[in-house]
Formats: C-alpha cells, structure tokens, sequence
C-alpha cells in the first residue's frame, strides 16, 4: 500500500538528505571562495561536516528502532496478547500410529 511505500521513501531519504545537510555548506564554499574566507561560515561548514557520520549514526539508529516497533507490532494478535509458536490439540483429535 502508499503508506508503506511512503515510510519505506522516508527511511531511505533519510541519509541522502543527511548528506545535502552536512555538505552543503563544505560544496557551497568549495564553489565561492568568499565564503571559505568568511571564518564564521567556514566554521560552520567544517563543525556541520564532521557531524555527518553522528547524524548517520541517529538515522541508522531511528531506522533500526523503526523496524523493532513494526515487529513488535506484527507479533501481536487482535486482543493485544502475543502469538506463541506453541502446538496444542483438541480433545476431539484422533492420533494414528503408522507403521512401515
């Protein structure tokens, strides 16, 4: 359904934008180099830059706890108690001993 698809767009988009965030300013100064002779942006630039792999960090991380919730949730019947794996048989069945 669209809404999966659109979570599933988001969690991805997540670190292309994380990417523009952290290297704009770096590609923008690169690209004119009055702002690289500004020192408050060229420090800005540099601190944002060094805090891309902390903010790919915080998006693997959301991604990560994302996908633990959406389990928890699957594993979870109508009435709100968990599935068990556990077989049990009614009174009613009959077992059959085949022999070779």
């Amino acid at each position: 359904p669209g809404s999966v698809q659109r979570r599933l767009i988001f969690r991805a988009a997540i670190y292309p934008f994380n990417f523009l965030l952290t290297y704009a300013l770096a590609l923008s100064a690169n690209w004119d180099r009055e702002l690289m002779d500004n020192a408050v942006f060229w420090g800005l630039a540099i601190v944002v830059e060094y805090l891309n792999g902390f903010y790919n960090m915080l998006a693997y991380a959301m991604n990560s706890r994302y996908i633990k919730q959406v389990q928890k949730k699957q594993r979870r019947t109508s009435d709100g108690s968990t599935f068990s794996f556990a077989v049990m048989f009614d009174e009613g069945v009959s077992i059959l001993s085949v022999e070779p």
